[in-house]
């Protein structure tokens, strides 16, 4: 997991990259050349229509059933794996370190998600509204019951209203104001 929240991005070829609605991820033979620390041209020639046929790597893709010559539209995500692997185990000479750590990355963050999903395992939703109130020490689960649901602004005005410990003397809101507020948002 360190490894993933290490990973960056660059921010010159972010732009590269796209998620459909569906949660397929693509990018463009640049951004997928820059990823994998290859000339841009070198992957274009991998993917022409001359070149398709004797490439090494294009083979590989094609055998896992990759049209390579449409990926001018978009490389897409597990393709990129291929290449990933490509340029980490099999180009020889031309093998490269930005390759090997985009694999290594993906190997870890792949092994994970399948054990994740084989277990059945999802993640606990989370409530945006409360992590504040949590962060500051306040998980008492009556308080969060009460304020399930109600918008972050109106969480705030009713933790003032609840009775906590504060210096003599002083008021944040007349006791009729915190009734009325507490009456309004039902949470009596």
């Amino acid at each position: 997991m360190s490894e993933l929240n290490q990973f960056e991005l660059p921010e010159d070829i972010r732009g590269e990259f796209s998620v459909k609605a569906n949660g397929q991820c693509s990018c463009s033979i640049r951004g997928a050349a820059r990823l994998v620390g290859v000339n841009q041209k070198t992957l274009v020639n991998h993917f022409s229509s001359e070149g398709y046929l004797t490439s090494r790597l294009s083979q590989k893709l094609m055998e896992q059933g990759f049209d390579v010559r449409s990926f001018s539209e978009g490389v897409p995500d597990t393709a990129l794996m291929s290449i990933a692997d490509y340029y980490t185990f099999e180009a020889g000479a031309r093998c490269t370190e930005e390759a090997k750590n985009v694999y290594r990355l993906c190997a870890a963050v792949g092994v994970r998600a399948l054990i994740q999903q084989v277990l059945g395992w999802k993640p606990k939703p989370t409530n945006p509204k409360l992590s504040k109130w949590k962060k500051a020490g306040r998980d008492e689960p009556w308080i969060n019951e009460r304020l399930e649901g109600i918008p972050a602004h109106e969480a705030f005005v009713n933790t003032l209203s609840i009775d906590t410990p504060r210096p003599k003397g002083l008021r944040i809101l007349r006791s009729t104001t915190r009734h009325n507020l507490a009456g309004s948002l039902q949470l009596n």
